[in-house]
């Protein structure tokens, strides 16, 4: 039984809350937010779960385990090593920090204490995305070309988090998880239009060693809703919408008789390949990446969203941000 404290409750924390209460292997010890009001809210859906203003009580217990950490990301390292220095396991939402050598300070000290870190890259435990990457190792495309993301919300989130820090960082994940290794380089263009203070609109390419890259549209200067992601591969192509019931279509090659010499005898044509919606199991990615890093914590192994994927996915928004400043320019890692 791995006992856990979850340390913020505004907007996600509370489906934090859920999930890991739903977990046999696991018990919320603590719930920690600033604000009584948020503390009010949890103890009136989850009677009997203790709360407190201080992170001191949820450091200072020896009966917790781990902490899981879903506040502003300005707060994410100093919580996260006060969690490690006390000898706690650490759950950060995504992105991991402000910062990969933060990043790698936290990975550091894990290391060194014995202590596992995770990472909450929810888009990595979405059956569509799981079934994405076994699409690739099987080969049923062939080898990926490229790939395409649109990802859009009509407003910004609360703070002064910019759009690439926001949106971007999933499709980032996305292809981080698809490709299984961090691109050689990153480029990026962005403004501020609606919003003076922060980039609001942007786009994020990532170049990786064999030739092949994704590119990723991510803004919030729209009335509508967009959570889109195409790859091409060298057999087919597939693509996740999670605006559709019918979230994963997989299309075989097509067929093009144009430059064929033996077409020119006959009727000239060329068509799309034959689609096919894929059947995806019902789950809820959020109770899946919890259960992974509980039993990450309890029995080792591996978590698809474990601290080095965060460090890789900080790395890339790092890179991005400072190729908008610099006018587009291409950011080596």
């Amino acid at each position: 039984m791995l006992n856990v404290a979850i340390i913020g409750v505004g907007y996600w924390g509370p489906n934090l809350v859920r999930n890991f209460m739903s977990l046999d292997s696991c018990r919320v010890s603590w719930v920690c937010d600033s604000r009584q009001v948020r503390l009010d809210y949890i103890a009136a859906n989850y009677p009997g779960v203790r709360t407190t203003v201080q992170t001191r009580d949820v450091l200072a217990d020896s009966r917790t385990d781990a902490v899981v950490i879903a506040t502003p990301v300005e707060t994410h390292f100093d919580l996260a090593m006060s969690a490690l220095k006390a000898g706690k396991h650490v759950f950060i939402e995504k992105p991991m920090t402000y910062s990969s050598e933060q990043d790698l300070v936290l990975l550091n000290l894990a290391e060194q204490s014995g202590l596992k870190i995770g990472t909450g890259h929810i888009f990595i435990y979405h059956p569509a995305v799981i079934q994405m990457k076994e699409i690739l190792r099987e080969k049923r495309i062939g080898a990926p070309y490229y790939a395409f993301s649109s990802r859009m919300n009509p407003s910004p989130s609360h703070g002064h988090v910019e759009v690439i820090w926001d949106l971007a960082v999933h499709d980032i994940a996305i292809s981080l998880y698809l490709w299984g290794e961090k691109p050689e380089s990153v480029r990026a263009t962005g403004a501020s239009f609606a919003h003076k203070d922060r980039i609001d609109v942007a786009t994020v390419e990532m170049f990786f060693p064999d030739g092949t890259f994704t590119s990723h549209h991510v803004g919030w200067l729209t009335s509508a809703k967009e959570r889109c992601f195409f790859l091409a591969g060298t057999a087919g192509s597939m693509k996740f919408d999670d605006m559709l019931s019918d979230k994963l279509t997989v299309t075989g090659p097509a067929i093009d008789t144009r430059l064929d010499p033996e077409a020119q005898k006959g009727f000239i044509f060329y068509a799309p390949g034959t689609s096919e919606v894929a059947k995806l199991p019902a789950c809820e990615p959020l109770r899946d990446e919890c259960e992974n890093f509980v039993q990450f914590v309890l029995n080792g192994g591996v978590m698809a969203s474990d601290g080095t994927l965060g460090h890789s996915v900080v790395q890339v928004l790092e890179a991005a941000t400072r190729s908008v400043r610099e006018g587009g320019v291409l950011i080596t890692l």
